[in-house]
């Protein structure tokens, strides 16, 4: 004889909806909280993956140009832009902002050792349109009057210690007008 009462079970006792009820309330949580977790998760591993430095032995990188006012003649960790033209060479922070005009530094680099593929990146920095992004850790000049560079083009001088990160050369066209 058939037995078309019967469900998943072979016993002769039938489900209740109360039973049902609470199976699938628990299996609907236990893929709330995986799927939770698993989104946790993915967050945070893509936050990491694309986080810059902020903080570099105890000390905040400096993005913005107005930070530096109170650090002149102070150990400072900059993140930057250093740019090239023939014997023209500048470092700007990252971020543009008030005082952005204020703090176009000269590297003075004779403090630092270059690594060998340091010294690539900067043979590569030929020629005009030329760029690189650094975070660098020295001392920041900024003396009145002081003019720093090739005939005095920049206005401030970084007495570079160490080279944190650097990245790339990058190429630019330049603008004719």
């Amino acid at each position: 004889m058939l037995n078309l009462w019967l469900r998943r079970n072979d016993t002769r006792v039938p489900f209740r909806n109360e039973t049902i009820a609470k199976t699938v309330v628990a299996n609907l949580k236990k893929s709330l909280i995986n799927t939770v977790t698993i989104g946790i998760l993915f967050i945070t591993i893509f936050i990491s993956c694309n986080s810059k430095i902020i903080f570099y032995q105890n000390e905040k990188v400096i993005t913005k140009a107005c930070e530096l006012n109170n650090r002149i003649n102070d150990t400072v960790v900059i993140s930057g832009i250093y740019s090239n033209c023939m014997e023209y060479s500048s470092f700007n922070l990252i971020e543009k902002d008030n005082c952005y005009n204020l703090f176009d530094m000269d590297l003075n680099l004779n403090a630092v050792e270059f690594t060998p593929e340091l010294d690539k990146r900067f043979d590569k920095m030929q020629g005009c349109g030329v760029s690189m992004e650094m975070i660098l850790k020295g001392v920041l000049r900024k003396e009145e009057n002081a003019l720093y560079g090739h005939l005095g083009t920049n206005n401030s001088q970084l007495i570079v210690f160490e080279f944190v990160k650097y990245g790339k050369v990058k190429y630019h066209k330049l603008k004719v007008e």
